[in-house]
């Protein structure tokens, strides 16, 4: 990779072997359906870099699949074939861990995280609990044009698809625990499988020497269907029951957002680049459903958790079935007791559906890169990017009322999250021309307040039941983590047609969950690797 090519534009050395890599989706998994952050531009470019962020200007190079620069106005039209397969394991719960909680599982609904009061004394080590396998595939093609006008040097439209595909990532606990006297044994998983595409449309320039600029939309599409399930039986061979809880679901997102960027070289040695993306909009449709079974003689539980025997609850005067059927008449605008199906002799069955729309607005992000080579051979990377999380805000919308009894959903206003600064350190070094070397550095902080924010999980029973302190917005479940991610890779160049990229990501996590009476510990390690094949025409 030389810094020099006679009869041709400065840019030309740098970038002939930089890929216009397309950005992959940003897998959220909120507890109600997937959505993408957008795809994310790298200066005037785009790039994939798997289920990492991706970073901006000249200098966002570190924090992505193969840490290429950007500028589209000057690269050659070539084809992008890359495949990245992303290994997690997810530890819940600490010494010091909060004792009303069940274990926090990300990335799905959030019931399994607030007011179940089935715990044991402390939340166990996670040693069973399944690693997330992710496995991305995408593609990017770009387009060169010349315009005849001098004005416009060169103009490059660049597009593509994207997708992402994750299939059979879940987690899963079972333990066995103690309360009032009674041995009791849980079982609960999450399942997910999501599949998500986005075609990115821009449009870059270099309109004066040395400087380009270029922007354009990005839309994207997603597609989750997921199960939670959860089921607590007796081990008092007296009390032979079985309570089942399931929440199957399916949605779809489209989502919309702009990047704007510009390049500017200002010397051999030194270029900076600027981006700024919109706040991205999405709407996702979902379809929600929930299934529960349990005997009336034995024992029963409400969608809070709390168990209680067929005398009712302690001095209420109510049996079980009138309880119950309370608690879905506050729950469901609704809802008819004749149309849930309740087996008197052998415990309570229901089956309750609804839809949801939920509107999401992701924050302004904007930033800048710098790119410097101080040495022949050798470039070094600087990234620092802003994102304005506190205007982040959410809107749901249930058809039939709100289905507390489904899912505890925590609806995001503005002010819930903290604006967030991230940076990133990098180099790279070309052994040979075929042969080159990178490596990074990359902190991701959180974007959730460090005292949590105020929520009335019971919004049927405000001014009786205080509000609680939420460490954990339950829709950004999926990473509300601060990060710190070590990357490597290489490139090998076959000829001046084809190339060869490689990289490796190790992400360590760590974040606070709980509520007020006790708060624990998430942490989260996961190795991302992958290849990507490159096609000069």
């Amino acid at each position: 990779m030389g810094l020099k090519f006679e009869n041709k534009h400065p840019f030309s050395e740098s970038t002939v072997r930089a890929i216009p890599y397309l950005l992959s989706l940003l897998i959220l998994l909120s507890n109600k359906t997937i959505f993408a952050s957008g795809m994310e531009a790298t200066g005037i470019g785009i790039r994939a870099n798997g289920m990492s962020n991706c970073w901006i200007g000249e200098g966002g190079e570190i924090g992505g699949l193969f840490w290429q620069p950007a500028g589209f106005a000057f690269q050659k039209e070539a084809l992008q074939l890359s495949a990245e397969y992303k290994f997690s394991y997810i530890y819940f719960g600490s010494e010091y861990g909060p004792k009303n909680t069940m274990p926090f599982f990300p990335s799905g609904h959030d019931s399994m995280t607030t007011e179940y009061k089935l715990e044991p004394e402390r939340i166990p080590k996670a040693d069973e609990v399944k690693p997330v396998n992710v496995p991305v595939l995408f593609f990017s093609f770009k387009r060169e044009i010349s315009d005849r006008q001098d004005y416009l040097k060169s103009v490059a439209i660049s597009g593509g698809f994207i997708s992402t595909t994750g299939g059979g990532g879940g987690l899963s606990k079972s333990f066995n625990f103690s309360k009032g006297g009674e041995d009791f044994h849980i079982d609960a998983n999450y399942l997910i499988s999501t599949f998500s595409f986005g075609i990115p449309i821009i449009l870059s320039s270099e309109v004066y020497n040395n400087i380009a600029i270029g922007g354009g939309p990005v839309f994207n599409i997603g597609v989750t269907m997921g199960s939670n399930y959860k089921r607590f039986t007796s081990l008092n061979p007296d009390d032979n029951y079985l309570i089942v809880n399931q929440y199957p679901y399916q949605a779809v997102s489209f989502g919309t957002g702009f990047i704007f960027g510009a390049l500017f070289r200002f010397s051999e040695r030194f270029k900076l680049g600027l981006v700024l993306k919109t706040p991205y909009n999405q709407v996702s449709i979902s379809e929600i459903r929930a299934f529960r079974q349990g005997p009336l003689d034995r024992i029963t539980l409400d969608s809070k958790g709390n168990i209680y025997r067929t005398t009712g609850e302690p001095n209420s005067g109510k049996n079980p079935i009138d309880r119950f059927n309370e608690e879905m008449k506050s729950m469901f605008t609704n809802f008819d007791p004749d149309s849930i199906n309740q087996d008197y002799d052998r415990g309570i069955y229901y089956d309750v559906k609804d839809n949801v729309t939920t509107t999401l607005r992701l924050p302004l992000r904007t930033g800048m890169g710098i790119t410097l080579a101080p040495v022949y051979r050798l470039k070094l990377y600087l990234d620092y990017y802003v994102s304005f999380w506190s205007q982040t805000f959410q809107q749901i919308d249930f058809k039939n009322g709100v289905p507390g009894i489904l899912m505890d959903m925590d609806i995001i206003k503005k002010g819930d999250l903290k604006d967030t600064q991230e940076f990133a350190l990098g180099a790279e070094y070309m052994l040979s021309r075929e042969w080159t070397i990178r490596g990074g550095v990359r902190y991701v902080p959180t974007y959730l307040k460090k005292n949590g924010v105020k929520r009335q999980l019971f919004p049927e029973y405000e001014g009786v039941i205080p509000e609680t302190t939420v460490n954990g917005i339950s829709v950004f479940s999926a990473n509300p983590l601060t990060s710190w991610m070590f990357s490597g890779g290489f490139s090998y160049k076959f000829s001046n047609e084809w190339r060869l990229d490689y990289f490796i990501h190790y992400t360590q996590a760590l974040s606070q969950v709980g509520s007020d009476e006790g708060a624990g510990e998430i942490s989260s390690y996961s190795i991302s690797t992958g290849l990507g094949i490159v096609r000069f025409y």
